[in-house]
């Protein structure tokens, strides 16, 4: 910001002093401690290096455990996020009986902690196309906007099972999203 003048005429030398100060670069202090604000409140994580906003798209892998039956599938498919709580799910289940699945979730909370519940309709194969309904709550802890762990307990309701299979059922998930 600062400025010198002069008037020199032909033939003569001289030397303008300015001296240079570099602006200071704005410091960026990440708190430390656990997921949170450290105060109890959810939903608030400590500020990222990287504070750009997520993708919309993501990849998503899950593991249903169907404890009852000793069984289980994958879910993995796409999510895309209509909102910044509201994403929909479009999934392959991979697992001794194929099908797919098409869901929606929200989250009400931003940050590092995010609750959420979601619905679902899981379709598969067994002895003819098999369709259910399932609803669940959970969390998703984002480690960096590029990779989130997610736990979900729901139920799983067959509106058309098989004689031996139970009607609804407590299947916990477990699993991970990754984006770009």
């Amino acid at each position: 910001s600062e400025a010198k003048s002069a008037n020199i005429i032909i033939g003569e030398k001289a030397a303008i002093v300015i001296a240079m100060t570099a602006i200071p670069e704005e410091v960026r202090v990440a708190p430390v401690g656990p997921m949170g604000d450290g105060n109890g409140v959810i939903g608030v994580a400590t500020p990222a290096a990287d504070d750009r906003p997520r993708t919309r798209f993501a990849g998503v892998a899950m593991a249903h455990l169907d404890i009852p039956r000793g069984g289980g599938a994958a879910r993995v498919g796409l999510a895309f996020d209509i909102t910044d709580q509201l994403s929909v799910q479009a999934a392959a289940l991979i697992g001794p009986n194929t099908g797919g699945y098409a869901g929606a979730s929200f989250t009400f909370l931003p940050g590092g902690l995010r609750p959420f519940v979601a619905v679902g309709m899981p379709m598969f194969f067994s002895d003819g196309p098999r369709y259910g309904l399932r609803a669940g709550g959970g969390l998703e802890i984002v480690i960096t906007r590029h990779v989130s762990i997610v736990a979900e307990l729901g139920i799983e309701v067959l509106l058309n099972p098989e004689n031996d299979i139970l009607k609804a059922v407590l299947i916990p998930a477990l699993g991970a999203t990754g984006r770009l």
